[in-house]
């Protein structure tokens, strides 16, 4: 009896010997696992806390951009703050101050000039500058940095130097045919959807611009029944606009262009935006406009381009030569064509040929509507950015 009882105790001993050995298994094991929970969910919530940093960063550039717009001096004396001195505390503090607070958290930001090899500083003398903004947030900092620049809205429609107007050198100008170019300013026709003989062409006896303007020596042959009148009808001076003033309204343009047409040939028949709604449309491939259009805008030429078919638009037509695939940008009208607004030709080397039934008439209201793109009214828009510290 006292050796079984002794075997009933030796085992009861292993047991429980097995059950404190797990149970100390179990609470390694839990406890990793806790560990690794705490730690995911502690990964996360900083993820979290960085992305709401990335924000508050955002929402400071986005705050130093509603004052740039309305610089009204340009940005210089932004970049020497309030007391109007360079090289004090307050340099690149905009006018809502050093920080701010949002939320559980705030924004920093500074404007500096850029690299615009002016070796000064507080100087801005290319319209552009760099926002500096940090987010903070619980200890984590998220820093932008933003290279943006302003488009100041020099032109201003209805104002225009002619109906047709050259910038640059080294252009011509070629009428052949019944082409007609015209400086009065022309009511738009009561239909939008018109095209050629149907476009009525209505004279108002509101103030005329010139038929023909050219900043430089302009190089034209006025062959058949060709015509151009205005007020004067061919006038070579100096107008309200230099080349620069065209060359930054198409890179906005561009910038919110509707429609970038890479080249090639465009049939059948289009209809291009409304005067309600102008679109704005970029050729940047050697295109052919073979059918029926009718289109009210912007439309900026970076490519040769042929109007072959009946053609109507109402805004502007802009001839960019520095942009062009080839030396030599040509703008030819085959067909039957009416431009209400005006034709701009702003670059070098630019070879206009009217050989068919063509219309240039300069119309306040067609450049009035162009109101309604927007890229009229002062703005800033973000050239480069990147993100340069995290922690």
């Amino acid at each position: 009896m006292n050796k079984q009882l002794d075997r009933s105790q030796d085992g009861s001993g292993s047991l429980l010997t097995m059950v404190f050995g797990l149970a100390i298994v179990l609470t390694v094991l839990a406890g990793a696992a806790y560990f690794t929970s705490s730690s995911g969910i502690l990964q996360t919530k900083q993820a979290g806390t960085m992305e709401r940093g990335f924000y508050i960063a955002e929402a400071g550039v986005e705050h130093a951009k509603s004052i740039l717009v309305n610089a009204s001096n340009g940005f210089s004396p932004l970049l020497i703050g309030s007391d109007g001195a360079p090289n004090t505390p307050d340099d690149g503090i905009l006018s809502f101050g050093d920080t701010v607070s949002l939320g559980d958290g705030s924004y920093r930001v500074k404007l500096t000039d850029d690299n615009d090899g002016d070796s000064n500083l507080f100087a801005d003398t290319n319209n552009v500058v760099i926002i500096t903004s940090t987010g903070l947030l619980a200890g984590i900092h998220k820093t932008l940095e933003v290279t943006v620049s302003n488009y100041p809205a020099k032109i201003i429609p209805p104002s225009v130097d002619g109906a047709f107007a050259f910038y640059g050198t080294n252009s011509s100008l070629d009428m052949d045919g019944t082409p007609n170019i015209d400086g009065a300013d022309y009511a738009l026709p009561t239909n939008f959807v018109c095209g050629g003989a149907g476009c009525e062409l209505t004279a108002t006896t509101n103030e005329e611009t010139a038929g023909v303007f050219s900043s430089t020596n302009l190089t034209m042959t006025i062959d058949g029944t060709s015509t151009i009148d205005g007020t004067p009808a061919v006038t070579t001076n100096t107008g309200d606009y230099v080349q620069q003033d065209w060359f930054e309204l198409a890179a906005v343009s561009t910038l919110m262009a509707d429609i970038v047409f890479p080249g090639g040939v465009i049939p059948g028949n289009q209809i291009i935006g409304s005067r309600e709604n102008p679109q704005i449309v970029v050729i940047n491939g050697q295109t052919t406009f073979s059918g029926t259009v009718d289109g009210a805008g912007i439309l900026i030429c970076n490519a040769d381009v042929v109007f072959a078919g009946t053609f109507h638009w109402e805004g502007l037509v802009i001839l960019m030569g520095a942009g062009a695939a080839d030396a030599d940008l040509e703008l030819r009208d085959t067909g039957n064509s009416t431009v209400f607004g005006a034709v701009v030709s702003a670059g070098n080397n630019n070879n206009v040929h009217l050989q068919g039934t063509s219309d240039v008439v300069f119309s306040s209201e067609a450049l009035d509507n162009l109101a309604n793109l927007g890229v009229f009214e002062p703005r800033i828009y973000t050239v480069s950015w990147r993100e340069i510290k995290s922690q």
